[in-house]
């Protein structure tokens, strides 16, 4: 799983270094870029869970609030929120994770490296006993890559690199919350000023250890989003 992870993080990153040396330093980006903006995502994902053994289909939603700054709006302050439930039906288990990410990011040519803080929230139950309820601190970083393939239209390919520092469980339990690893690739078409439509696909890998035993936990599917968003 680590070498395809590795190999998808390659291949998308080399096809915007041989995107930006034939076309340019990122042309037309800040343009396209807003000063504030919203972002509303809904992802059809599909949770493979090691934990209670099990695939069923979630409910995935994303929202990030945005603020970009400085020449060309290349500084990035923005807050994400992404929330999961997924009901294992045939376990008769139900799963539900929250991720609030703080990224700062900085664009360089088509290019954006990344630092965040932040947090998440992972709670399970089986037969309806609760298996974990936890909380940790995560810190990490990230690449993001983007391209002006039309006058309104930017493909990206985003990567997260995340750590859980410390793990606390409401009842004590030993739990601990591993690193979790983030690709995304996907387009956006400016329909309005105001507002953008966009498509695409989020692949997301992290782990969690019960009483010692580590297992991984796989989220994958399509996603469909509105960006809102003004440029001043």
């Amino acid at each position: 799983m680590r070498s395809k992870l590795a190999r998808a993080v390659s291949m998308g990153v080399g096809i915007f270094l041989t995107s930006s040396v034939a076309f340019g330093q990122g042309v037309g980006l800040e343009k396209t870029t807003q000063t504030v903006s919203l972002l509303l995502q809904y992802q059809f994902a599909v949770h493979k869970s090691n934990t209670v053994a099990a695939t069923d289909f979630g409910q995935a939603t994303r929202s990030v609030i945005g603020l970009n700054t400085g020449k060309g709006r290349d500084l990035r302050f923005a807050l994400h929120n992404d929330k999961t439930a997924t009901t294992f039906t045939q376990k008769n288990s139900d799963m539900e994770t929250e991720w609030t990410d703080f990224v700062l990011s900085y664009r360089l040519w088509w290019f954006s490296p990344a630092l965040m803080l932040g947090s998440c929230e992972l709670s399970s139950t089986v037969d309806d006993a609760e298996i974990f309820d936890a909380i940790c601190i995560t810190s990490g970083a990230g690449l993001k890559g983007e391209m002006l393939v039309g006058a309104n239209t930017v493909a990206h390919f985003d990567t997260l690199f995340v750590n859980g520092k410390t793990t606390s469980d409401a009842a004590g339990r030993d739990v601990r919350v591993g690193a979790r690893s983030d690709v995304d690739a996907g387009v956006t078409l400016r329909v309005l000023s105001f507002l953008d439509l966009g498509t695409g696909y989020r692949y997301r890998n992290y782990s969690i250890s019960l009483d010692g035993s580590k297992a991984s936990e796989i989220e994958t599917g399509p996603y469909v989003g509105l960006n809102f968003g003004l440029t001043f």
